[in-house]
């Protein structure tokens, strides 16, 4: 996702927080479709950081349904100042995106292309 927000631009993965007792994988595939209408299917946990106090748990996932649009509280959210533009590359090429956020997510990502391409 690109993300422009007081100016400032950068990448992120769309996310977000693990309901009480929900897997992260249920998580992943919830905030998704939340977030942009797609339904989708975890292939793999690609790797979890600690960010801001918190695990972060990223995956490999497929959409397998549905049509990419911003909605839910992110759309609501979104003004001259705080925009959310979803765009696919390809995961080789992602982790050279500029502005990564957070940056050891951006890292993890380039050492597993590196070592293993998906």
């Amino acid at each position: 996702m690109r993300r422009i927000k007081n100016g400032n631009e950068y990448y992120c993965f769309p996310g977000g927080s693990i309901e009480e007792g929900e897997a992260p994988s249920h998580a992943a595939v919830r905030e998704m479709h939340e977030e942009t209408g797609l339904a989708a299917r975890v292939v793999e946990e690609l790797f979890t950081i600690e960010n801001q106090g918190r695990s972060e748990h990223y995956f490999l996932i497929i959409p397998s349904a549905g049509v990419p649009e911003i909605i839910g509280e992110e759309k609501g959210w979104m003004n001259e100042t705080n925009q959310y533009h979803l765009e696919w590359h390809a995961l080789g090429k992602a982790w050279a995106l500029p502005n990564w956020y957070p940056v050891e997510a951006k890292e993890k990502l380039r050492a597993l292309l590196q070592k293993s391409p998906l």
